[in-house]
């Protein structure tokens, strides 16, 4: 299984625009290997060795 985190934060903007990020981290060896990332603008990133974040590549 994975555990997931979830932060958001009103982006400032007068529009309703929510800024946000979620982190899917696998709990042990045996249900997965990479660390997922994807933040408001959709795109998936991952890691195969610690938390992903904005930095690290693209699912593709």
């Amino acid at each position: 299984g994975y555990s997931f985190a979830l932060t958001a934060n009103p982006s400032g903007a007068s529009t309703a625009l929510v800024l946000f990020t979620a982190n899917a981290d696998p709990q042990g060896p045996s249900s997965g290997t990479r660390h997922f990332f994807v933040d408001q603008t959709g795109v998936i990133r991952y890691n195969q060795a610690a938390p992903a974040t904005v930095t690290d590549n693209a699912l593709q």
